[in-house]
């Protein structure tokens, strides 16, 4: 059994069209299983059908309701990805812009205790995807054995290479 799960992309089902809402998707083969709103706003390109199956990014909306969009975001959850400071709250932290027209928070905490280090409105920020204990979408920042994933040792015949 597949679960919903804000921060991913999904194959759901169009179950049917709610005006002035949108389409209400759900798990296909579970016609009674739980349901997602696919805004009007949010179904870019070709209006989605009833018994379609499109594929959407998982989030939850101010209400804190699970709904989905069909844009591409820049990151999933547990992915790690560069993301340009937003906005900045004293209390909350750092909103990072994830390409949904949403923001992502990076939490106050993670940012440490030296102020004159925190990053500036437009800084990129490596970051990875998690969830907080409600199951909503966090940011942290991105740890060495993150970056160890994605590197590798430069062959020798690079050494004192230079690309122009």
């Amino acid at each position: 059994m597949t679960t919903l799960a804000a921060g991913t992309i999904v194959r759901l089902l169009v179950r049917r069209e709610k005006p002035p809402y949108g389409w209400f998707l759900g798990l296909p083969g579970e016609e009674d299983g739980p349901e997602v709103l696919l805004p009007y706003g949010e179904a870019e390109g070709a209006r989605p059908a009833e018994g379609e199956d499109v594929e959407v990014f998982l989030f939850h909306d101010d209400k804190g309701r699970l709904a989905a969009t069909r844009r591409k975001p820049l990151l999933t959850l547990g992915q790690m990805g560069r993301l340009r400071m937003a906005d900045f709250h004293p209390r909350f932290g750092c909103f990072l812009e994830m390409g949904i027209g949403r923001q992502l928070l990076l939490p106050i905490k993670e940012l440490g205790d030296r102020r004159e280090r925190w990053p500036q409105e437009g800084d990129e920020l490596h970051v990875v995807m998690k969830h907080d204990k409600e199951g909503r979408m966090l940011a942290r920042l991105a740890k060495i054995e993150d970056f160890q994933a994605v590197a590798f040792r430069a062959p020798s015949s690079w050494h004192h290479e230079q690309k122009d």
